[in-house]
């Protein structure tokens, strides 16, 4: 009806049908539970959100309002989308597409409605299966519920297509923006997700007793630090490896570059996180099949032409390539899932990245590995067919060492292997057998015989035997089968490469080959292990008389150890494993009994007759616990952990046995290729040193085994060889524990391991990228240094210790050597000396700190050494030009940052003044003395001038010398990037500790002033890389803090730098000036170049300091006019089709340009126009914040009268531009934790201009206007309601008013009524910060409110208004519990809340009795909210006296929580004019939860001064109310409160801080066995009365709790024996009085008793609810932008796009968006009227407890 209505009635008709339309979305959801299986319900969601659509594509304007019902009903069916048939989802796919083809056309709109489905979607698709409802087909078939992306990925490629970019030009647009959105949106959960973990520790580690939550993400398990965001990264992860290659490479193009680059620099942070690299994978393959993994001669191409030029291709590719390179030697050390993921990036880097020579390690141990692992092995043999086709030639050099290694994908699977699955579940009695097998065919037609009687029955069983010969051939196909037909051809067409697999030597041709196995693969398998056969089992046949055979095994354990080992059959690995296993105990225990002939000294030293089988069987046995075969690594692990304890026992110094386990362990701890093996060979040496010394007991100096184990690894701790030293490094850090229990063997051995193992760093350097053996060399020192520090008696023996094998004497010498590698030309080689020669000289000195002790230390040992450090070594030549050799100017600058980051050191250290800095050059001109520190300083500076040189040609450090020599632009940075980084950061770190003194780099220095420029607006051409996250990190923070400190105490040198930023910006031909203006146009705006010296401006435009400041003026008057509105138009006119980078770069111009100051005037401007102003604040939404913050004098004013004015055309941009500045100061706020600094400044120009606002309560003003207001409000008073409501404040009378006008609205629609519970929800910071006379008047409005709105009886609700009423009920009830919260006066909110109160205290109930019963605990619970709420095992197990808090935090919530029960305890007891029906609710539902959810410290302190009360209240004549009823409920209130202490106080605290008042437990019993067992424990209330038993039940309940709380027996004689305690207590017999019966007509109450029946279960339900939410909310740790404790990933996705920028960054925090008005989501629309309200809140509440 759209078309007509828009013929007949306008555009207002239209409004007007979706106004009608509104209340289907402000229901319940139409999808629900199983009803989200029902056609029509789906129906009734997608026709809704088509009549929107319609609607939508034929007004002229869509508003905030129109564009929220759609969003709402798009949520809703997304949110059900996981629960639906696959039969059901085209129709949502067609529905989604044609809402985003229709508001396509729209910017702002189409931009606003993505962000809310792109949050919306990923957080549906990255839910764990258990947060969804359990409904839908895997739950009705019984199944497990699979991962709800693999649904949710269905309607992802439904809207993103296939990425080709075939379809109609506005069906591109949105989905190349949901393509953006989602990319985005990912790498926002990458920063905003806590992905840190800890290695899981092993079993049997000392006090790891306590269960932990491990998840297997890396080598060895990971416990993630939390497991909720974990699980969503890896849901995430696995998503987007299936999505993106469908969508296509060409969609993939414009993001190649950030978003690889990104993962890259995430996973350098987490290395050990394998879903980094299966990602990578994927961002590689895509990159390469756009074309953009080119040679470094390659330029990058546009293929589509209308895109613009994207980041250079030579950076992502050198980026790649270094990432690769480094983690072809670092995946040796990874195991399981995590080395295969690393195998399978590496293997499918293309041949521009990495060569197949580097690779052929990596190849190696995929085919090895990938017996196990079938992907593995499938990626493995595309990467060999792949050579084939691209380099044949380099495929024959390697196919000798790769060949060999294809033999057992080659065997046939065994018939066992291919056995299908019998057929009992379909009705079969006997299994299917395989095809070609007669008998089993014979016996399945028997089986068909049989069943002559039922035709059907036969042809079932006829088609699963059919069916199961075709899953048997099916699975001849599958895994490693399937790979066999492509190996072999392989082999075939390889040639002559292929006679590797047959090359068997002559030896092993003269072997028998009768018997043998066919998986020998050359003569390893056919070679004896010895020359005699060692090794039998005698077997006796009883053939007429007993026939004995001797079997020899030694024949075959060769091939036994091969199969074990590779064969692909997993049975015949098994049987071989336990073959082995077998073979090693007997030989073991032949040994043990070995008759012992020779002296104890010969018989130990005398190798046994198994010496030689065991000495090949130790290894085999090593490489099986450490393979990827679990059967193997559990059985062979324990093992070899058995063997260490038995054959350390022997007492001789390297006995045979003993040494041929140790040498196998060695061996396996210097492997090259396995770092699983080299992990468990380090893991054995520990138990070694331990058992050895076990087996001694006595000093460690005997310990001949343990000195035979730290003589072998230090050995190999000096090895030349890289992987020896690795594994070493490896063994002694884990031996360290165990030898802090030996004194006297770590006195002789850590002075030598610490010697070593420095020297291991030093000689690292040398080692390949990536190998991280100086990583473990550190660490080793660092647990050696650890029990030396820890153990007081170790320190002492290494001063006294004797030099052995070359060790240091003593600590002095040590240190010596140490303090000359303080100075060393490698940073990390320096580092570590360092930190090892403060920590000996604090183990020397003994002074308080270690500053302290070091300086101590060098001025009494090295004082006359210092100055030698300060100048290169006369072996280093200093490069004359930029032009010299790399190598000459790479050493250069690498001893060069040697000797500069020393200084730094020994100036931070205070070892040296910064006088001495010079004193060791010439003053004439430092530069002439090229060997002294600032002779060479002064002489890089010098090298860095421009000599014809482009800003941009060394991103990255992307081109190479030659490029370079070639065009012209030679940099002394060009090919030893790092070095010069390190140097540059070292230089500013060294200036800015020698500021004060002139003689240091003074600013006359020639190269100085440019050095900085460059490091402020270029450091790329420094060498610094945007992947090297860290380092690029610190420049900005260092440079910074030197341009402030040279303000004020070296002017000169702030004067220099800006002449030379002067000179450099003003010429339009410099490199600067040709960027910048290249930075302000759009065909240079995507360089990241640009980019980076946009964000150095800022930088610059930031400064504060000295006089001037050193600000922006130092930019040509001209330019600094003209700048500010060219990068607005750059903003402003940014196309939808702009890549990241291009964002990126128009975002820091758009900051830049309002920090130049752009007049408020031109930006406003530019935000009304229409269609790009909403797409303006859309993509710059965080530089505007911040805008408005600074300038709020100048705009606040415009913006209130534009959000006023509904009918202006900036009123939609304005609301969303004032609103999300209110966000962004709230979520700054809720994460530093206190105000911004700007905060004051800003309100003063805001406050002021709220009455322009007045028309949005004006009369007649829509729920839209009144919408817009309460939101506002509702942030304002978040904000800083002191300010908002103080007295003085120009419009606080204003706000008031418009308050009350919201609250006197009497719409009837639900609309209205979610309006006014919105308002509601403000109502406690009203009530806390007004005047008594405006409280009174808000009191009086809230109380009309309810009046109007509630009936007699919520049983008397018309159907229509129950979701409207709840509301409004709820959020009063709401703003009780945050009044209780923040100490507001509470007791007047539940005053007014008296009659629903009363209502759930009768026998009847609430309607909504259970979700009432959870807010009134939830307000008891609210004092504590700062105050951990203790569970009941935490409290059974305090049995401490001294539970004392004195936290401010619990003493203020101490006080609010006495205020509370003050008021319930005379509401409950007092006898004041109260009815039964309130006590009862106010005892039950309030009170006894305010007890038992309070921490224990303040319930005995409430309890111990009201328990007085309570018992005067139980004992007959008390001071209860006259009335019988009364009292009968005061009776059941006191037992209520004795029942709360015995369930929540221990006993020992509870008798000697509680109950001695009133005489003790004693008491209790007396007054509880009398009430029950009389009949009227009331008087002149008859024993058939509902109230009197109510009194017996209670009184039964607190002796219950009394007796369950005592440990002894007494009790229980008392209270169970008698029986009269049990008369008419369950008599079913007795009258009873329940009053009057109303049958009920509603649902939800069940009669007259439905309120009091389930009252018990609501309590103990809500209580566990509040609990489980508390604990959550303190649990549940938050990272980044995180709104609260327990926000969602939506909420995390969504940070991000409320922020101030680097002025208030976002960290932890809490952001306690309950009751201030604000609804959750996207903050965008949250200005507006939520005319769609998500279900009812109380209604929700209620389907939970259920």
């Amino acid at each position: 009806l759209v078309v007509p209505t828009l013929k007949f009635f306008g555009q207002r008709g239209l409004r007007r049908v979706m106004g009608q339309l509104a209340p289907l979305v402000q229901s319940r959801a139409l999808l629900q539970g199983l009803q989200d299986l029902q056609e029509a319900k789906l129906s009734n969601e997608v026709e809704l959100l088509q009549a929107f659509t319609a609607i939508v594509a034929l007004l002229d304007d869509v508003d905030a309002a129109c564009l929220q019902l759609c969003t709402q009903v798009m949520e809703r069916i997304v949110g059900a989308y996981g629960s639906l048939w696959p039969s059901q989802r085209p129709a949502v796919h067609a529905a989604l597409e044609q809402l985003l083809a229709t508001v396509a056309a729209r910017r702002g709109a189409l931009h606003a409605l993505l962000q809310r489905l792109t949050v919306t979607l990923l957080t549906a698709t990255l839910a764990q299966p258990d947060d969804n409802a359990a409904y839908g087909p895997a739950a009705l078939a019984g199944t497990e519920p699979e991962m709800p992306w693999l649904s949710y990925i269905v309607l992802w490629k439904a809207l993103l297509g296939d990425g080709g970019g075939s379809g109609p030009q506005a069906t591109e647009v949105w989905r190349r923006e949901l393509y953006d959105a989602l990319l985005q949106s990912s790498l926002d959960a990458v920063d905003a997700l806590n992905l840190s973990y800890r290695q899981a520790s092993m079993p049997g580690d000392q006090g790891q007793e306590a269960a932990e939550e491990v998840l297997e993400v890396g080598s060895g398990g990971l416990v993630a630090a939390n497991v909720a965001d974990m699980r969503t990264w890896l849901a995430l992860q696995a998503f987007l490896a299936a999505l993106l290659p469908g969508v296509g490479a060409a969609a993939f193009r414009r993001w190649a570059h950030t978003f690889t680059l990104q993962l890259i620099a995430a996973s350098m942070q987490r290395q050990l996180l394998s879903s980094f690299y299966h990602l990578l994978r994927v961002a590689m393959q895509l990159a390469d099949e756009g074309g953009l993994l080119t040679d470094s001669s390659e330029a990058a191409t546009d293929r589509s032409g209308s895109e613009e030029k994207l980041g250079s291709n030579q950076d992502l590719s050198a980026a790649l390539q270094s990432f690769l390179r480094g983690l072809l030697p670092a995946s040796r050390h990874y195991v399981d899932e995590l080395l295969g993921a690393t195998l399978q990036l590496l293997l499918s880097a293309p041949a521009t990245l990495l060569q197949p020579q580097e690779l052929l390690a990596a190849m190696q141990s995929a085919l090895s590995f990938g017996l196990q692992w079938d992907a593995l092995a499938a990626i493995a043999v595309a990467t060999l067919e792949r050579w084939e086709a691209r380099q044949l030639a380099v495929l024959h050099q390697l196919a000798p060492q790769l060949v060999p290694l294809l033999e057992p994908y080659l065997y046939e699977a065994s018939e066992q292997e291919l056995q299908p699955a019998p057929l009992t579940a379909l009705g079969g009695d006997t299994p299917a057998g395989t095809e070609g097998d007669a008998e089993e065919e014979g016996e399945e037609e028997g089986v068909l015989e049989q069943d002559k009687s039922s035709a059907a029955e036969a042809r079932k069983l006829q088609a699963a035997v059919a069916a199961a010969s075709k899953a048997a051939r099916d699975r001849r196909l599958q895994g490693l089968q399937a790979l066999r037909p492509r190996i072999e051809a392989w082999l075939g067409r390889l040639g002559e490469g292929a006679a590797a697999l047959v090359q068997i030597s002559a030896l092993s041709m003269a072997a028998p080959t009768e018997g043998t196995s066919s998986l020998r693969s050359g003569a390893d398998s056919m070679l004896r292990w010895d020359t005699q056969n060692r090794l039998s089992i005698l077997l006796r046949f009883p053939v007429g008389d007993i026939v004995e055979l001797r079997f020899w095994l030694d024949p075959l354990l060769p091939q036994v150890a091969e199969i074990a080992e590779r064969s692909t059959d997993g049975a015949a690995r098994a049987a071989a494993c336990e073959l082995l296993h077998a073979v090693t105990l007997k030989m073991l225990g032949d040994n043990a009994k070995r008759p012992r002939k020779l002296g104890e000294a010969a018989y130990q030293e005398a190798p046994t007759e198994y010496h030689a089988l065991m000495r090949r069987l130790f290894a085999v046995e090593l490489r099986l616990a450490a393979g990827p075969d679990n059967i193997a690594s559990q059985l062979f692990r324990q093992l070899l952990t058995a063997m260490v304890h038995w054959l350390t026992a022997s007492a001789r110094y390297e006995a045979a046995e003993p040494m041929a386990l140790l040498e196998a362990v060695m061996d396996g701890l210097v492997d090259a290729h396995s770092g699983s093996l080299r992990s468990l060979c380090a893991s054995l040496c520990a138990e070694w040193l331990n058992w050895s010394d076990k087996h001694v007991k006595g000093e460690g100096s005997d310990n001949l085994n343990a000195k035979s184990l730290m003589r072998r690894l230090y050995e190999r701790l000096a090895h030349p060889d890289a992987y020896h030293r690795l594994g070493a490094a490896m063994a002694v850090a884990q031996v360290a524990g165990p030898l802090a229990g030996q004194e006297g063997l770590a006195g002789a051995v850590v002075l030598e391991g610490l010697a070593t193992a420095l020297g291991a760093v030093a000689v690292a350097e040398g080692d390949p990228a990536g190998s991280h053996t100086r990583h473990h060399a550190a660490h080793a020192i660092h647990e050696l240094m650890r029990i030396t520090k820890r153990r007081p008696a170790i320190a002492s023996k290494l001063r006294h210790s004797d030099p052995q094998r070359g060790a240091p004497a003593s600590i002095a010498a040590l240190a010596e050597r140490v303090w000359r590698l303080t100075a060393a030309p490698h940073a990390f080689t320096r580092r570590t000396a360092q930190w090892l020669l403060e920590q000996l000289a604090q183990l020397s000195q003994q002074l308080p700190t270690s500053a302290e002790s070091l300086k101590a230390y060098v001025d009494e040992h090295f004082a006359a050494e210092v100055q030698k450090f300060l100048k290169l070594p006369g072996s280093v030549q200093q490069p004359s030009t930029a032009a010299a050799p790399v190598a000459v100017r790479s050493l250069w600058l690498q001893h060069l940052d040697g000797i500069v980051a020393w200084a730094l050191w020994a100036v931070e250290r205070k070892l040296m003044s910064a006088d001495m800095l010079y004193a060791t050059s010439t003053r004439k001109g430092a530069s002439a003395d090229g060997q002294s520190l600032l002779g060479a300083a002064e002489h890089f500076l010098a090298l860095l001038l421009p000599r014809e040189a482009q800003l941009d040609t060394f991103e990255g450090g992307a081109a190479t010398q030659a490029a370079a020599v070639q065009a012209g632009k030679l940099s002394v940075v060009t090919g030893c990037e790092r070095a010069a980084r390190s140097l540059s950061l070292a230089l500013l770190n060294l200036r800015l500790q020698a500021v004060s003194d002139t003689a240091v780099l003074p600013a006359s220095t020639v190269g100085l002033p440019h050095f900085l420029v460059l490091a402020a607006l270029a450091p790329q051409r420094l060498g610094f890389d945007s992947t090297d996250a860290a380092t690029f990190r610190q420049l900005p923070a260092v440079l910074k803090a030197l341009l402030q400190a040279a303000a004020e105490k070296q002017p000169p040198l702030v004067k220099a730098f800006r002449s030379e930023l002067k000179s450099q910006l003003g010429d339009p031909s410099s490199d600067l000036g040709r960027l910048l203006a290249e930075a302000a146009s759009r065909s240079g705006s995507a360089s990241p170049a640009a980019a980076t010296l946009l964000q150095g401006l800022i930088l610059l435009a930031e400064l504060r300091g000295g006089s001037p400041p050193a600000d922006m003026q130092l930019l040509p008057a001209a330019l600094r006019a003209s700048l500010p509105s060219r990068l607005l138009a750059l903003a402003a006119g940014m196309p939808a089709s702009a890549g990241p980078q291009q964002r990126a770069a128009a975002d820091a111009g758009l900051s830049l340009a309002l920090r130049l100051g752009l007049p408020a005037s031109s930006l406003l401007n530019a935000l009304k126009e229409p269609g790009t102003g909403e797409a303006l604040y859309a993509n710059f939404r965080a530089a505007l914040h911040s805008w408005v913050v600074f300038n709020a004098a100048t705009c606040c004013s415009d913006l209130c009268r534009a959000v006023g004015d509904v009918q202006d055309q900036a009123h939609r941009v304005s609301d969303l531009l004032l609103g999300g500045t209110l966000e962004s100061l709230l979520r700054a706020q809720a994460a530093s934790g206190h105000p911004d600094i700007r905060l004051r400044s800003f309100l003063d120009a805001l406050l002021p201009q709220l009455p322009r606002l007045e028309p949005l309560v004006a009369v007649g003003a829509s729920r839209l206007q009144r919408g817009l207001l309460t939101s506002l409000l509702g942030r304002l008073l978040a904000l800083a309601p002191r300010a908002v409501l103080s007295v003085s404040q120009p419009s606080f009378q204003w706000v008031v008013g418009a308050y009350e006008s919201l609250l006197g609205d009497r719409g009837s629609a639900a609309a209205d009524a979610q309006l006014r519970a919105q308002a509601l929800s403000l109502l406690p910071p009203l009530l806390t910060h007004t005047p008594v006379d405006t409280r009174a008047r808000l009191l009086q409005a809230v109380r009309n409110l309810l009046d109007d709105v509630s009936p007699a009886s919520s049983w008397e609700l018309a159907p229509g208004a129950a979701a409207g009423y709840g509301a409004q009920i709820a959020a009063v009830f709401g703003a009780a519990a945050r009044a209780a919260e923040i100490g507001a006066d509470v007791g007047a909110l539940l005053e007014e809340l008296f009659p629903v109160i009363t209502e759930m205290g009768t026998h009847r109930g609430h309607t909504k009795q259970s979700a009432l019963v959870t807010r009134l605990a939830e307000v008891a619970a609210a004092p504590w909210t700062a105050v951990p709420i203790p569970d009941s095992q935490e409290v059974a197990d305090t049995d401490a006296m001294d539970v004392e808090d004195s936290s401010p935090e619990y003493q203020a919530a101490a006080i609010r929580a006495d205020a509370l029960l003050a008021f319930t305890w005379a509401c409950v007891f007092d006898p004041a004019e109260r009815s039964v029906d309130t006590r009862r609710a106010l005892a039950q539902y309030l009170l006894v939860p305010l007890l038992e959810l309070a921490p224990l410290q303040w319930r005995i302190q409430a309890l111990a001064g009201k328990i007085s009360a309570t018992y005067a209240v139980l004992t007959p004549g008390g001071s209860s109310p006259n009335e019988p009823e009364v009292q009968a409920a005061c009776k059941v209130a006191a037992y209520g409160v004795v029942r709360a202490a015995y369930r929540g106080i221990p006993p020992p605290l509870l008798k000697a801080r509680v109950m001695e008042v009133i005489g003790g437990n004693k008491a209790i019993m007396q007054v509880g066995t009398k009430d029950i067992r009389t009949p009227a424990p009331v008087k002149d209330l008859p024993e058939d009365h509902s109230g009197s038993r109510a009194v017996r039940a209670a009184a039964f309940a607190a002796v219950a709790a009394l007796v369950c709380a005592q440990p002894g027996d007494n009790f229980h004689d008392a209270a169970l024996k008698a029986a009269g305690n049990w008369a008419g207590l369950l008599d079913s017999d007795m009258k009873t009085d329940f009053g009057e019966f109303q049958p009920s007509t509603a649902g939800g109450g069940g009669g007259q008793r439905g309120g009091q029946r389930r009252a018990a279960g609501d309590i103990a339900q809500a209580m566990a609810l509040v609990r489980r939410k508390r604990a959550a909310a303190g649990a549940t740790a938050t990272l980044g932008a995180s709104l609260a404790a327990t926000s969602t990933l939506g909420d995390k996705l969504s940070a991000s796009q409320y922020s101030l920028g680097d002025d208030a960054t976002l960290g932890q925090g809490t952001l306690g968006m309950e009751g201030v008005g604000a609804p959750g989501g996207d903050v965008a629309h949250a200005s507006t009227l939520d005319l769609a309200a998500a279900p009812d809140e109380v209604e929700q509440l209620e389907d939970v407890l259920g």
